[in-house]
């Protein structure tokens, strides 16, 4: 067989694989997500402890090693901006801003998925031990998260693994991207609370939805239409 046909014969097999072991979520009725079958939606404990924050997400889901993470949340503060690149602008701006370093693979590129357009980063970053709740030693993560506009609200749609786990996961995470959609009917309240007791932040944690929430503010002020 030649080399050309073998490396068309396993990128088949891995898709068939991936449809093979995928399961359909529903979030609120509106959001269909299509995950790898292994992961499972975690608890607010689970994710208190992991990703401290002033709010709840709507979902987060993790591998069984609870190492690889899929999340969909939503900002609360409106955006009426309809503009992407000052939204794709800001949020390159805050993600360098939160990280010790970041290299980016994609830099907010503009993507339709199921008819929504969707602003999408790829990149790996680090967390300095004393910017980081894990103290020891610096944090190398992968990440892939993708933004969109629904009724002046942003939805973000983020994957999140170790950057030793980069080339395991990059394909996967743009698959089950491509997968996302998201109906009229979804309704968003403007604040879901945590039903469990979250630690408390050190001083020097960076809040990366804080500084997300500040930056918005300062874009609107700048663009209010």
């Amino acid at each position: 067989m030649k080399k050309s046909n073998i490396i068309l014969f396993l990128v088949a097999v891995f898709q068939l694989a991936f449809s093979q072991t995928t399961k359909k979520m529903e979030i609120l009725k509106a959001i269909t997500i299509e995950i790898p079958a292994e992961f499972n939606l975690m608890t607010d404990d689970e994710i208190a402890q992991k990703y401290p924050s002033y709010r709840k997400p709507l979902a987060v889901y993790s591998n069984a090693k609870k190492t690889v993470d899929i999340g969909v949340n939503y900002s609360i503060n409106k955006w009426n901006n309809k503009n992407l690149s000052i939204l794709k602008d800001m949020y390159k701006s805050t993600i360098s801003s939160v990280f010790t370093s970041v290299d980016f693979i994609q830099e907010g590129n503009i993507k339709k998925i199921n008819n929504r357009d969707f602003i999408v980063f790829e990149f790996v970053s680090m967390l300095s031990e004393e910017n980081s709740l894990q103290k020891g030693a610096s944090i190398q993560t992968y990440s892939y998260i993708a933004y969109t506009l629904y009724e002046k609200k942003i939805i973000i749609i983020n994957f999140n693994a170790p950057a030793l786990e980069k080339n395991n996961f990059a394909s996967v995470f743009e698959k089950v991207l491509n997968t996302v959609t998201i109906s009229d009917k979804l309704k968003l309240q403007e604040f879901s609370p945590y039903e469990t007791t979250r630690p408390t932040l050190p001083k020097s944690e960076n809040d990366a939805q804080l500084k997300i929430l500040r930056q918005m503010k300062k874009s609107k002020a700048k663009n209010p239409q």
